[in-house]
């Protein structure tokens, strides 16, 4: 797998894991927990920082917590 998609699923694992824990978690909730995560522990993703990307991937797991 390559270097961004790795990156990119590390995130979608973070937010899934954010859902299994807090249930029906607000977006922003969602941005400010990886924003600290990036600043505070894990600043090799700049991923975690991406609002775009968090919107997206927050949608497909809000779709798979709907039908899944």
């Amino acid at each position: 797998m390559g270097k961004v998609k790795t990156l990119v699923e590390e995130v979608r694992e973070e937010i899934a894991d954010l859902f299994f824990e807090h249930g029906d978690i607000p977006i922003e909730d969602v941005k400010q927990i990886l924003k600290n995560k990036y600043f505070f522990r894990d600043n090799n993703n700049s991923y975690l920082i991406d609002d775009n990307l968090i919107e997206q991937l927050y949608e497909e797991q809000l779709e798979v917590n709907l039908h899944g």
